[in-house]
């Protein structure tokens, strides 16, 4: 009776490990986000550029109309390399 309840508590325990393990790789990702500031070659920040993120690998670009003043960032990007480039805001 005694190496029974040993058993149950060895299987309950390997039970707990196995979730706790398995459940730490769901918070793993294969996306990032791109942040940045647009300014000018004194510092000041640009508000209202437009700005384009090409993924160099694929060729796909993303673009965001406007720039905020505190900055811009895309979201969900693939890892790999981007090419930034920005352009006068109306």
């Amino acid at each position: 009776m005694r190496r029974r309840k040993n058993y149950q508590t060895l299987a309950i325990i390997l039970i707990g490990i196995t979730l706790l393990v398995t459940t730490s790789g769901w918070a793993q990702s294969f996306r990032g986000s791109i942040r940045g500031t647009v300014t000018d070659p004194s510092g000041s920040v640009i508000a209202g550029a437009k700005l384009t993120a090409k993924n160099i690998s694929t060729g796909l670009q993303r673009q965001i109309a406007e720039v905020k003043n505190f900055g811009w960032k895309f979201y969900f990007c693939n890892l790999t390399s981007y090419l930034c480039n920005s352009e006068p805001g109306v």
